[in-house]
C-alpha cells in the first residue's frame, strides 16, 4: 500500500516546491474533479483539524507543515505533505470497489460499463478464476438471464432472454465461433484459458455483428500483449473431469503460448448400469501461440489455435447367438457378448491477424471446423474390433470460414463520435451429409454508427447496416439507442431490428447419431426481429461500498422463427421450419453491494413467451421461465477469499412437438444450484489454491412432464427426465505463477 500512495503522489508531482495556497483533487483514472473529500491534519486526533473540498474539487490549503490524510467517497485514502505539491494537484485512485470496467464489444474507444449506451455486463478474470472456471458454462451459470440446457453428448446450449442460442452471437476478440450443432455452440468447447474478461450485451446488435446477434452478443476478450506472469494450473474434480494447463510469456509480451489437456471419464447418476454412459466420455487438447508486434501508432498480433475434442460414445452390451464346434460330433451354441461404439472428433484451427491503430482497428481470419465420426463393433471375447460398414455410420464433414471485419473512427467533434466499417464472411461446407458433397454461403455488410451529445445528460447512438447474403434478400438493419445521465442514475432505451438468415446447416446438414436424427431444409425463410428495451441504474458510493440497483425490460419479436419440427415419427426424423412469430416480454432485476471485504450480487429473470405456429392460429402457444441467481464473495484477509454462488430455474413451461404436426406444452420442475469455494493465496500470490463444491445439492435430473396445447389438439401425462448436472462434485484447482 505504500508503494501504490508513492506511485499515486509521483503522478501528480516532480519535484520539492513551495505551496501553491490552493489544492485539486482529481481522480487518476480520467482527472475528473473530486468534491466533498475530507482533508484532515496528521496525526488524527480529537483536536485535529478537517476540511473539505468544493463541488470543483479545490480546498485552501490550510497554514500546516503536514502531512495531511485526503480520504474520498469511492477512493483510496492518501497521506501527501504540503510540500510535495509543487502545482498544487494531487491525484487519489479509485478504490476497488468503485472500478468501472472498460468493455470494447460495440462500443466505442474509452467506454465503461457506467458510460456505454448500451447495458453491458462483466465477468472479469477475477471472477472466472476465484471459481475456478474451465470452460464459459461455468462462468455463466450465475447469470440469471442466460439460460443454460445440457445435452449430455453435445455439451451446453443456451438461451437468452427467451431465445435459442442460434439467436445469440458468440465471439472471441471479435470474431464469431465457428462450428454450431443444431444451431447453437457447445460452450464445453469454449476454454477461459486465456479470457480476460467476458462481455454480455442483451438485445439485438445485428448493426454491429450480424446474423445472430438478436437476442444477444457474448464477447470474449483474452490476454495479450501485456507481460504476464507464466503460469502453470491443475485441476481436479470428483465428477472425473482433469485439466491441466501451461502459459507462457516472453518478458517485453512480444510472444505468449498456452497448452491445456482436459479430460472427462464419464458420468452416470446412481443406479444407472451398464457402459453407456448418460454424460459421455470425452478428451480436449488445445494450444494458441500468439506474436504482437508494435511500430509507430500501429500494433498489429497474429495467432494460430487448434482444439481437438474425442468423444467415446460407448454402447450398450448386447448378445448375439453363435454355433461353433466342440469337437467332430458336437455343436454348442454361444452368446457372444458385443457392443457398438462411436467417436465423434471435433478439430477446430483458427488463423488470424489483428491490426490496430488510434482511429481503426481489424482483423482477418481463417477457421476450420471439422466434425468426423467413426463406429465399429467390438467383440468382448477377444476385444476385437471391426468397422460398421452400413451407411452413415462412419463420415466427416468440415466447415471452413474466411472472416474479415475492419472498422474507423472518423474525426470527431466535441459532441459526436461517427464510426463506419465493413464485414463480410464466405462459409463453404463438405462432406458426404452435406447436399451435393459441398455448399458455400457469402454474407457482406457495410455498417455505420454515430454518438451525438444533446447537452450535458444525453447521448443518442444511431446505427445503420447494409447486407448482401448470397442465398436470401437482406433488409436495411437500422438501430438506435440512447442513454440519459444525472448524477448517479442512468436510464437507457433503445430500439434495434435483427435478421438471420439460415447457415449452411440448417440448409444442407444432415445430422445423425445415436441420438438426434436431423435434416436441413432449403425451404427455409429468413428470420427479422424487432426489440425494444429499456433499463435503470444506478451508483451509489458510500462511505465504504458501491451500491448498484438495476431494472431491465425487453420485448423481441422474431417473425418466421426457425424452430425443429418432426416430419416423420417412425424413424423420428425432425426437420427445420418456419413457425409465424414469437414474441419474447420480461424483465430483469439485479441489485450488486460491492466493497473491499465482501461483495454480492442479486438478479432475478422472468421471461412470457408465446409463439404462433401458423399465420391462420389466433392462440399462441404460451411459455413462461422465472430464474433467480445469487453471487457472495467474503475477502477474509491473508489471501483468503471465499465465494457462494445460487442459480434457481423456477418451474417452467416450454412447447415440444411430440407427434408430426402436433405440439405439447409441457413443464420443468424446479432445479437449484448452489456452489461454494474457498481460495488461499500462498508466496504473494505466486502460489493459489482453490477448493470447492459444485451442486452442493446433488440435482442431477429436472422432471419434465407433458400437457396440452391451449387449442386442445393434444393431451398427455406422460413424464421424463431431462439432465442438468453430473450431481455432487467437489473440485480442487492449484496454480503456480512463475
Amino acid at each position: 500500500m505504500n508503494s501504490l500512495r508513492a506511485l499515486l503522489i509521483g503522478t501528480a508531482l516532480c519535484t520539492a516546491g513551495g505551496m501553491q495556497g490552493q489544492i485539486q483533487l482529481q481522480s487518476a483514472t480520467d482527472r475528473s474533479p473530486i468534491p466533498g473529500a475530507t482533508i484532515r491534519s496528521l496525526p488524527l486526533d480529537a483536536a485535529g483539524s478537517a476540511w473539505a473540498s468544493d463541488a470543483f474539487g479545490r480546498f485552501d490549503a490550510p497554514e500546516h507543515s503536514g502531512p495531511f490524510q485526503v480520504s474520498a467517497i469511492g477512493f483510496e485514502s492518501i497521506s501527501f505533505h504540503p510540500d510535495t505539491l509543487p502545482h498544487g494537484v494531487l491525484q487519489l485512485q479509485p478504490a476497488t470497489y468503485a472500478l468501472a470496467q472498460a468493455v470494447v464489444t460495440g462500443q466505442f474507444t474509452g467506454h465503461t460499463d457506467r458510460d456505454a449506451v448500451q447495458s453491458v455486463r462483466v465477468i472479469n478474470r477475477t471472477d472466472i478464476e476465484r471459481i475456478g472456471a474451465i470452460s464459459l458454462r461455468d462462468a455463466l451459470l450465475t447469470q440469471s438471464s442466460v439460460n443454460l440446457q445440457h445435452d449430455a453428448q453435445l455439451g451446453t446450449n443456451i438461451t437468452l432472454l427467451g431465445l435459442s442460442g442460434r439467436h445469440v452471437q458468440v465471439l472471441v476478440d471479435g470474431l464469431p465461433v465457428v462450428g454450431r450443432v443444431d444451431g447453437n455452440i457447445d460452450l464445453d468447447q469454449l476454454p477461459l484459458d486465456q479470457v480476460q474478461r467476458i462481455e454480455i450485451v442483451e438485445g439485438p446488435m445485428s448493426v454491429e455483428y450480424g446474423s445472430e446477434a438478436i437476442a444477444g452478443t457474448i464477447n470474449l476478450i483474452t490476454l495479450g500483449g501485456a507481460p504476464t506472469a507464466s503460469s502453470l494450473r491443475m485441476v481436479g474434480e470428483t465428477v472425473g473431469r482433469s485439466q491441466v494447463l501451461a502459459r507462457w510469456s516472453a518478458a517485453d509480451g512480444r510472444l505468449e503460448g498456452r497448452a491445456s489437456r482436459t479430460h472427462f471419464s464419464g458420468f452416470n447418476p446412481d443406479g444407472t448400469e451398464g457402459r453407456a454412459a448418460l454424460w459421455k466420455p470425452k478428451t480436449q487438447i488445445g494450444g494458441e501461440l500468439r506474436g504482437h508486434h508494435t511500430r509507430n501508432n500501429l500494433r498489429a498480433t497474429s495467432s494460430a489455435l487448434y482444439q481437438h475434442e474425442t468423444l467415446y460414445s460407448d454402447g450398450a452390451v448386447q448378445y448375439r447367438q453363435e454355433t461353433r464346434p466342440i469337437n467332430d460330433t458336437l455343436l454348442g451354441v454361444y452368446a457372444v457378448p458385443f457392443a457398438q461404439d462411436a467417436q465423434f472428433i471435433t478439430r477446430r484451427a483458427v488463423l488470424r491477424s489483428d491490426v490496430q491503430g488510434e482511429r481503426g482497428q481489424g482483423f482477418i481470419a481463417f477457421s476450420r471446423y471439422q466434425r468426423e465420426r467413426t463406429t465399429s463393433w467390438i467383440d468382448f471375447t477377444d476385444l476385437s474390433t471391426a468397422p460398421v460398414t452400413e451407411s452413415g455410420m462412419n463420415d466427416t464433414a468440415t466447415f471452413a470460414t474466411w472472416h474479415s471485419r475492419a472498422s474507423h473512427q472518423l474525426p470527431s467533434g466535441d459532441r459526436w463520435n461517427a464510426t463506419v466499417g465493413y464485414d463480410a464472411q464466405h462459409e463453404t461446407a463438405r462432406g458426404a451429409r452435406i447436399a451435393g458433397g459441398r455448399q458455400s454461403l457469402t454474407h457482406a455488410a457495410v455498417f455505420a454508427s454515430g454518438e451525438w451529445q444533446i447537452g450535458e445528460r444525453l447521448i443518442l447512438r444511431p446505427g445503420l447496416r447494409v447486407m448482401w447474403n448470397s442465398a436470401y434478400d437482406a433488409p436495411l438493419i437500422p438501430s438506435v439507442h440512447a442513454r440519459w445521465k444525472s448524477g448517479p442514475h442512468r436510464l437507457r432505451a433503445s430500439y434495434a431490428r435483427g435478421f438471420r438468415a439460415p447457415d449452411l446447416k440448417e440448409l444442407h446438414f444432415l445430422f445423425v447419431d445415436v441420438n438426434h436424427n436431423i435434416a436441413g431444409s432449403t425451404d427455409l425463410r429468413a428470420e427479422v426481429s424487432n426489440a425494444w428495451q429499456a433499463s435503470y441504474s444506478a451508483d451509489f458510493l458510500t462511505e465504504k461500498s458501491l451500491l448498484r440497483p438495476s431494472i431491465q425490460g425487453f420485448h423481441n419479436r422474431v417473425d418466421d422463427v426457425i424452430e425443429l419440427g418432426l416430419v416423420d415419427a417412425e424413424s423420428q426424423l425432425y426437420t427445420y421450419l418456419n413457425l409465424s412469430q414469437t414474441t419474447t416480454t420480461g424483465a430483469t432485476l439485479s441489485f450488486r453491494r460491492a466493497s473491499e471485504r465482501w461483495t454480492v450480487e442479486a438478479q432475478a429473470t422472468a421471461v412470457h413467451r408465446l409463439t404462433w405456429m401458423a399465420p391462420s392460429d389466433d392462440q399462441p402457444v404460451e411459455a413462461f421461465s422465472l430464474q433467480a441467481s445469487l453471487s457472495s464473495d467474503v475477502r477474509l484477509g491473508a489471501g483468503r477469499t471465499w465465494t457462494v454462488q445460487v442459480n434457481h430455474q423456477h418451474r417452467e413451461t416450454l412447447f415440444q412437438q411430440v407427434t408430426e404436426g402436433d405440439w405439447a406444452l409441457m413443464e420443468l420442475s424446479p432445479n437449484t444450484q448452489l456452489s461454494s469455494y474457498l481460495s488461499q493465496a500462498f508466496l504473494d500470490g505466486k502460489l493459489n489454491l482453490r477448493g470447492g463444491i459444485d451442486n452442493a445439492l446433488n440435482v442431477t435430473n429436472r422432471l419434465l412432464t407433458g400437457g396440452a396445447m391451449p387449442s386442445g389438439t393434444h393431451s398427455g401425462g406422460n413424464s421424463s427426465g431431462q439432465p442438468v448436472a453430473m450431481g455432487r462434485n467437489f473440485k480442487l484447482t492449484l496454480q503456480w505463477n512463475f
